[in-house]
């Protein structure tokens, strides 16, 4: 059975419609899924790096509390290098909790011992006393340096995990963007072509009578 113009017409709005609404569908859910991976970015990554270098500017606090108190052991000092050590200590265990791969566990936990080794070998000036000859110092100054040395890079190297990852999302995130994009052209591209093609073979339809009309006018 052969439709009236009437109904394809209606036909070629319906598709029309379905289509556009396929293209709007499918906008929205590569909108939320690009809203997820930002989300995911800004919640996990960025807070994890500032935590690490919090970590990293409260141990060169800890560091120059303690060259001050040796300098001049006055009670404050240590009461800040105290306080500072706390502090680290907490953002320690924060990044602990929320760390879920391998990788970052392992770099917090090399940290945790550098920042124990570092309190040790504080705690042990303290117990031999204040005031020892130059060599002893300057022994104890570079093995102080060279902890300070390794948390810098190991706290770098987890700075660089977590970048990297973001790196990889943003990548992620503009492929997906890209990839939207040309699906959701050709989407209504397709609509369009159709929407011509239907309007052709409506119009068609309806002139092809006219012109029989006026040939036997």
């Amino acid at each position: 059975m052969r439709l009236s113009i009437f109904w394809r017409l209606i036909l070629t709005y319906v598709v029309i419609i379905a289509v556009m609404t396929s293209v709007n569908v499918y906008a929205l859910l590569q909108i939320r899924t690009l809203a997820g991976l930002n989300t995911e970015l800004g919640s996990h990554h960025h807070p994890e790096i500032e935590s690490a270098r919090r970590l990293l500017t409260s141990f060169y606090e800890q560091v120059q509390s303690e060259k001050k108190y040796i300098a001049v052991p006055a009670a404050t000092f240590l009461e800040h290098f105290d306080a500072e050590s706390k502090d680290f200590q907490l953002v320690l265990q924060g990044l602990l909790m929320q760390d879920t791969s391998e990788a970052e566990i392992r770099l917090v936990r090399e940290v945790e011992r550098i920042q124990q080794a570092h309190l040790s070998l504080f705690q042990s000036q303290l117990d031999e006393g204040i005031g020892q000859p130059p060599e002893t110092n300057a022994a104890y100054d570079e093995r102080r340096n060279a902890l300070a040395g390794k948390m810098a890079s190991t706290l770098q190297r987890y700075i660089g995990l977590h970048e990297a990852r973001i790196a990889v999302g943003m990548n992620e995130s503009h492929a997906s963007s890209v990839h939207a994009e040309e699906v959701t052209r050709q989407l209504v591209l397709v609509a369009v072509v159709f929407g011509l093609g239907m309007a052709a073979v409506a119009s068609y339809n309806i002139l092809r009578p006219l012109r029989r009309l006026q040939s036997t006018i």
